[in-house]
């Protein structure tokens, strides 16, 4: 007889096999190559409108079962359908509530989701102690960083988490990565930002499956450190607008789960 622990390497690949969404201006892509315990997972969900959701998460664990809560995690992702007006935020709390419930005291997870809204040309997103997360303007000349600031989910109740929105214009990239590809790429003496850059400004015409491949892949296999290595890759496409961008102008907003 399968123990129900065997099938939990299926499950997540059927899950981490969702339709990428179909929006014209959007080209996205996630990697997830597991090294380690298991424990990470991507996702997106499209809609209503050209919006897409990306989710980015690594259930972390003192002991065995982290492959077990990201699967967890993620079918509760999957399974979100929300209204467009929603902030990325308030879907927070619920996936927090998940692992305060279910799971014991020593799983935590970290998280990174954003809202790509193409119509408003803007991100609004939530980082739960993710490894990295950034964007990178059209002409690849900087990356900016999307700012961690809140705690990784399941280690306390809270109900609220802080969200951020940013300009996000054709010809931008948005790149989160967990902490297994973050350790390879600094273990080569490569600064991450300026690694992402010189990859996105050297394939400028490469599509989002090309870009998370090169991030997961094309690295000194030697270099192996155990652990689990995903990306997730959105890019805008269309012409390739010059606008100018106050970058330090992040609009901030508390969002608190509805009781």
């Amino acid at each position: 007889m399968v123990s129900q622990f065997e099938l939990v390497p299926d499950i997540r690949q059927r899950l981490m096999r969702c339709s990428v969404p179909d929006i014209k201006e959007i080209d996205c892509h996630g990697e997830c190559r597991q090294d380690g315990e298991g424990g990470d997972f991507f996702e997106f969900l499209s809609g209503p409108g050209p919006i897409v959701r990306v989710y980015l998460g690594s259930a972390l664990a003192k002991c065995t079962g982290s492959a077990v809560m990201a699967t967890a995690l993620q079918a509760t992702v999957h399974a979100m359908r929300v209204a467009s007006d929603d902030t990325i935020a308030s879907t927070l709390p619920q996936l927090n509530c998940l692992i305060r419930t279910i799971a014991p005291d020593e799983y935590y997870a970290a998280l990174f989701a954003a809202k790509v809204d193409v119509s408003r040309r803007r991100v609004q997103y939530v980082n739960a102690g993710q490894a990295c997360a950034l964007i990178v303007r059209h002409n690849a000349d900087c990356a900016i960083p999307l700012i961690t600031d809140n705690p990784v989910l399941g280690l306390s109740d809270r109900n609220a988490f802080q969200q951020h929105t940013i300009p996000f214009h054709p010809g931008d990239t948005l790149i989160a990565c967990t902490q297994g590809v973050l350790d390879l790429i600094e273990r080569r003496c490569d600064e991450f930002e300026q690694f992402v850059c010189d990859l996105v400004r050297n394939n400028d015409r490469a599509c989002a499956i090309d870009l998370a491949n090169c991030l997961v892949s094309d690295i000194d296999d030697s270099l192996e450190c155990g652990k689990d290595r995903s990306v997730v890759v959105v890019r805008f496409l269309g012409p390739q607008i010059t606008v100018c961008i106050e970058e330090s102008g992040y609009a901030v907003d508390w969002c608190a789960a509805a009781h």
